[in-house]
């Protein structure tokens, strides 16, 4: 600065000294940045793989259940039609026994029953 002399030089002085110093502190502060950037960076990958691998295993479970439903399902229509035998059966016995006569099954399996009752090892 033309007519300050001295203190222009020590102006400049001061201000290349605050510059120099900003400059420092810029830079310091632009390397936390990048640190933090990368911890942020760091962290984001970590959670997406384990935000994939609970989306893996919600997979699996969900396959699994399914698998598990198709195989109950399966069981209950089997249940359903031994139900449904079961239930012609004893309509079948039951006309059966309305029938009285000599082809009546439990007419033949008491006497079988009241025939054994009476044996005894040796007599035959």
């Amino acid at each position: 600065m033309y007519g300050l002399g001295t203190l222009s030089k020590n102006f400049y002085n001061s201000v290349g000294a605050h510059s120099s110093t900003s400059q420092a502190l810029v830079v310091h502060q632009i390397e936390e940045m990048r640190e933090t950037i990368q911890k942020l960076n760091a962290e984001l990958m970590a959670k997406n793989a384990k935000e994939n691998t609970l989306e893996e295993k919600v997979e699996h479970l969900l396959k699994d259940h399914a698998e598990q439903s198709e195989r109950m399902h399966e069981q209950n229509e089997r249940m359903r039609q031994q139900d449904e035998q079961m239930k012609l059966i004893l309509q079948h016995i039951h006309l059966k026994n309305v029938v009285p006569g000599p082809s009546d099954p439990l007419n033949i399996g008491e006497d079988r029953v009241d025939h054994i009752s009476d044996s005894r090892p040796g007599d035959h």
